[in-house]
């Protein structure tokens, strides 16, 4: 089985006797799953950037309550990710139809946010009582539940969202998306 491997030149920079400076490029071989890693992470990276700005200035500048402010920006924050990783991270694999992928990403996110806000909930209290600020005690908060909801998005959509399938997966999921009239009824 052929590994699909992709390359990236690194520059290495040595300093001659402190005259100057000599590059010598050197290629390292990364194969598909720790490329779809890397992007993974530079994706979700760039969703928690948007998510945490908007949460700070929502409630850390302008008081907003932590829960309401949490859902707004975790949802901004989903949306630029899917939408990237729909296009960049994922973009060698199969596309599923977009609302099928779609709905798949947002309960995959649901579940995800009430974590988020259950670990938001949980964690304020106590930043609360370590930090004198409120504001701060929720986006403290709000990092601890950020770091754990990273790793389920990952495996999950990873795994299921933008899987590579045998289009068995897809049809059923929009066989049960699309089902409306008749198709819990007993068939005679």
């Amino acid at each position: 089985m052929a590994v699909n491997m992709h390359h990236i030149t690194v520059w290495n920079f040595i300093n001659l006797d402190g005259r100057k400076m000599a590059a010598f490029p050197y290629r390292l071989h990364i194969n598909h799953s720790t490329r779809t890693l890397m992007r993974s992470l530079s994706v979700s990276a760039m969703g928690t950037l948007v998510d945490l700005s908007l949460f700070t200035v929502l409630h850390v500048a302008f008081d907003l309550p932590a829960l309401i402010v949490n859902t707004l920006s975790y949802s901004a924050g989903g949306l630029n990710t899917y939408f990237m990783h729909r296009r960049w991270t994922y973009a060698s694999r199969p596309k599923k139809t977009m609302g099928l992928q779609f709905l798949q990403f947002v309960l995959v996110s649901v579940f995800a946010l009430l974590v988020n806000n259950l670990l938001i909930g949980l964690l304020t209290p106590y930043f609360s009582g370590v930090l004198d600020d409120a504001g701060f005690a929720g986006l403290a908060a709000k990092l601890c539940a950020t770091s754990a909801g990273m790793l389920w998005n990952y495996t999950v959509n990873n795994r299921w969202t933008f899987s590579v399938n045998n289009g068995t997966e897809q049809m059923e999921l929009t066989e049960y998306a699309n089902c409306m009239d008749g198709c819990f009824r007993d068939k005679k």
